[in-house]
């Protein structure tokens, strides 16, 4: 198998080797593996296509073909890498590393975390999230569920099926439904078709405070109009057409803005008591309701809070044995 330039493989023969899958993705599940020829084991994601047309006909959708184009074309640290490609029946394979201890497993693990490690945690999602933005793709899905640790303490992002090109400097229109609920930015959940990087932003906003929280989500709402209440709750509703307010001017211009009852925003040092007040406001940029007014996932990386003791461990620390 080439891994330095994975291939369509169509003659490629993977083995499950349960039929329990490993996890979802955005548009399939992903199963433990064994290539027929050897030993080793891998994570293959089997996503279905839902036409009778047979594939060589129309080709695959262009949610699956952007997921391979991401792992193929852009090689980080912080991302998957695609191994190898092959298409059975009606179904797109991706071959990928295998990789079991993710952040969600982690957290439900109610594993120690020290400052230190939490530090490297969130510093290594921003460097993935900020190569990502600067080779212009969005992730649109970032999760805990998403991100993995591997054996050696290396953080990579995971599940590119919603990701996109963003192509330009410029705004483009995305009217889809992306990024699991709790971690879906206000923007979106008013209807936005105008967005950019700072969705993702948002997202690691509350993966980082659920790892505050001990593994607890900030805004865990059961539908979009509870997850709105519930970050309004804590941030403060934005303001209406007629009493603009100084939280988020244009709010009222989303398609499927709403009022809601006003709410002045809750300071997060009174949420988050025990933090260290460069973490608190690195989460208040990050968690800011206004997106032109949220920081961007590079400058993040630059936060005071990653500069102070106790510094982001090293990665060989950050290894979980036995998750």
């Amino acid at each position: 198998m080439n891994t330095d330039d994975p291939e369509l493989e169509e003659s490629a023969q993977f083995e499950k080797l349960a039929d329990e899958p490993l996890g979802k993705g955005a548009y399939g599940q992903v199963f433990r593996a064994r290539r027929a020829d050897g030993n080793a084991e891998f994570a293959v994601k089997d996503a279905e296509i839902a036409s009778k047309v047979p594939i060589w006909m129309h080709g695959i959708p262009r949610t699956m073909f952007q997921e391979v184009m991401v792992m193929k074309e852009l090689r980080s640290a912080h991302v998957i890498p695609l191994q190898a490609v092959y298409v059975r029946a009606q179904q797109v394979c991706t071959v990928m590393p295998l990789y079991t201890c993710d952040l969600k497993r982690v957290l439900s693990r109610h594993t120690a975390l020290s400052e230190a490690h939490v530090k490297r945690l969130a510093l290594s999602i921003l460097e993935g999230l900020a190569f990502l933005h600067s080779h212009w793709f969005l992730h649109r899905d970032l999760s805990p569920a998403n991100v993995f640790v591997d054996r050696a303490g290396n953080v990579l992002l995971a599940d590119y099926g919603m990701a996109t090109s963003f192509g330009t400097s410029r705004k483009f229109n995305y009217r889809e439904e992306v990024v699991t609920l709790w971690y879906r930015a206000p923007e979106l959940l008013l209807g936005a078709e105008m967005y950019q990087d700072k969705v993702d932003v948002w997202a690691f906003g509350c993966i980082l405070a659920e790892i505050f929280l001990g593994g607890q989500p900030l805004f865990n709402g059961a539908n979009r109009e509870e997850q709105l209440a519930k970050i309004f709750a804590v941030l403060g509703t934005p303001g209406s057409k007629d009493n603009a307010g100084t939280l988020w001017p244009l709010a009222y211009s989303l398609i499927e803005f709403q009022l809601f009852e006003h709410r002045a925003p809750t300071p997060l040092a009174s949420v988050f008591t025990a933090l260290d007040p460069e973490a608190v406001d690195l989460l208040q940029q990050c968690l800011a309701l206004n997106p032109a007014e949220r920081i961007s996932a590079s400058k993040a990386c630059a936060h005071p809070w990653f500069q102070r003791a106790p510094l982001p461990c090293d990665k060989a620390q950050l290894a979980f044995p036995g998750l």
